[in-house]
């Protein structure tokens, strides 16, 4: 019985910890929809007035049904996208649609 209890604790640790279960943490997350969710929020929380600049760029990723995931969303690919050499402030922006059949986030920079 000891042995089938340690068994079972090595295969929860192994399943909930290799990566598939646990995601980053973004300073601020709304709560994720099972169906539906879209939302948009900051990167770097600055308190004060924030300069964003004129320039707008943006890098996603992509996964379909969690078997495939392809993109780049770096900040450098998305300042590069934008053509911004000085950024200012940096958002993200997070789509799931239909048990995360379909999932997008891509990274939004500000800057000149």
């Amino acid at each position: 019985m000891k042995k089938l209890l340690l068994t079972a604790a090595f295969a929860f640790v192994a399943v909930f910890s290799n990566g598939c279960f646990l995601t980053g943490q973004a300073p601020v997350e709304a709560p994720k929809g099972l169906f539906f969710a879209n939302y948009r929020a900051p990167l770097s929380i600055q308190a004060g007035k924030t300069d964003f600049g004129t320039k707008i760029g943006r890098s996603k990723v992509k996964s379909y049904c969690w078997f495939v995931t392809i993109g780049d969303m770096s900040i450098k690919m998305a300042a590069k996208n934008g053509s911004i050499t000085v950024i200012k402030h940096v958002d993200y922006e997070y789509t799931n649609i239909a048990l995360f059949l379909y999932q997008e986030t891509t990274t939004i920079v500000y800057g000149d």
